[in-house]
């Protein structure tokens, strides 16, 4: 057991030797999110209210990432999807199926080998062709935004957007990670 811990020890540090961390590229990323989306068709994003005024699905169909240093480093993530369902307004059902594409920004945890985005906000969201900032969602959508963002966050607690399993240094670095950090155009993940 000692010799074989020894071996992993020594091949680690060949591994790595002058290695401090592993870079993930923004180009990479969306690589990764667009063939699990194509994996996991349809992938979607349930919306639902108590007071059964709405019951929505949104399928999601694409999502693209931007990496930015602001704000100590953000990752801003236009979500493409297809909503269909039913909102309860007026005292009537009405049946909905458009086009909503939710502008986000968020942080990055790492998780075991797992990238997960942490507590996407909403920043705007565009209804068939129709802009919505995020103030203006809050005053007319009211409960409806605070749901939307919820449903979100859930689905990208469960879905990692990135997982560190691609190549035997990815493997290694993950059980190593002190610290994330993102970067215009990267995530970089340092250790030791």
């Amino acid at each position: 057991m000692k010799a074989a811990t020894l071996l992993l020890i020594a091949f680690a540090t060949t591994l790595l030797s002058g290695c401090n961390g592993v870079s993930l590229s923004e180009v990479d990323l969306n690589k990764e999110i667009a063939t699990r989306l194509s994996e996991h068709q349809p992938d979607q994003i349930r919306l639902t209210m108590e007071d059964k005024t709405l019951d929505l699905v949104l399928l999601v169909q694409s999502a693209t990432v931007d990496l930015s240093s602001d704000f100590g480093g953000i990752v801003k993530i236009d979500l493409k999807t297809d909503i269909q369902g039913k909102i309860a307004a007026f005292g009537r059902t009405l049946t909905m199926t458009t086009e909503l594409i939710p502008k986000l920004e968020s942080g990055v945890r790492l998780e075991e080998d797992r990238v997960y985005l942490v507590a996407p906000k909403l920043t705007e969201v565009t209804v068939q062709g129709t802009n919505f900032s995020d103030q203006i969602l809050r005053s007319t959508l009211g409960s409806v935004h605070d749901e939307l963002e919820q449903a979100i966050a859930r689905y990208f607690d469960k879905h990692p957007v990135y997982t560190l399993d691609h190549n035997a240094t990815e493997k290694l670095a993950a059980t190593l990670v002190d610290e994330i950090q993102v970067t215009d155009d990267a995530i970089e993940f340092a250790m030791f």
